[in-house]
């Protein structure tokens, strides 16, 4: 928005904050999780997709988008108008004007931009899925490569705090499910398709592990062979 608005100058970054600073973010996220553990061994995971740009499907990034974009559209006026959309991007074909429909184009002018891409080379494409893959390099195909992933990141949040729940517990804190110390039991981040789990133990950290795999079976992607799981270490 300081881009937008003219109070700053675009950057060479683009639309996302320096990789640097992200990156940096990403690790102290870790390392402040985990020196909240209580003392003893954890296991570690490191995790990324294979593929990872070439399998994000466009129904994966639709239902995503779609009902955020709705959210939005209601969010605009606290009138009960069909024509609130109108708000947002008022020279985006403004014929429309029920907000599921609009919402529907505006999603899928979004994907028309990344999705259905040719290359110069056509051996190097297979263009009977055109339904999947996004260009590498694009902001907003990172954007809407992120966006896919939003759903595992909910369902691995949900796991760690059951972790985090149990680790309190075993620590002899009194909680409940709105009163967590803060004792963790697990941990997972993302940068991209590059994934870090630690748990305390290594059934919780299959659990987190599984549960990665299971949400990305959920739209067509797996976990590069390459995923490496160092030895336990100990904080003492």
């Amino acid at each position: 928005m300081d881009v937008i608005e003219h109070r700053a100058p675009p950057r060479r970054t683009g639309m996302f904050r320096s990789y640097f600073d992200c990156w940096r973010d990403f690790i102290s996220y870790i390392d402040s999780r985990v020196a909240a553990f209580p003392p003893g061994n954890f296991h570690v995971a490191r995790l990324d997709i294979r593929k990872f740009y070439d399998t994000v499907s466009r129904p994966a990034v639709n239902a995503v988008l779609l009902p955020a974009v709705l959210d939005a559209f209601a969010e605009l006026s606290d009138c009960n108008s069909t024509e609130e959309s109108l708000l947002c991007a008022p020279l985006l074909c403004p014929s429309i004007r029920h907000s599921a429909e609009r919402a529907r184009f505006i999603v899928d002018w979004l994907a028309d931009q990344s999705f259905d891409y040719e290359l110069d080379d056509p051996s190097l494409v297979d263009f009977a899925d055109r339904a999947s893959g996004l260009p590498q390099g694009p902001d907003l195909s990172a954007y809407l490569a992120n966006v896919s992933l939003f759903p595992l990141d909910r369902a691995l949040s949900k796991v760690v705090a059951e972790l985090d729940f149990q680790a309190s517990r075993d620590q002899g804190h009194r909680v409940n499910d709105l009163n967590v110390s803060g004792v963790r039991g697990g941990v997972y981040a993302r940068y991209v398709d590059d994934m870090v789990i630690v748990a305390r133990t290594s059934h919780d950290l299959a659990r987190l592990r599984t549960t990665v795999e299971q949400q990305l079976a959920t739209i067509g992607m797996e976990l590069s062979p390459k995923n490496r799981s160092p030895p336990s270490d100990d904080r003492g």
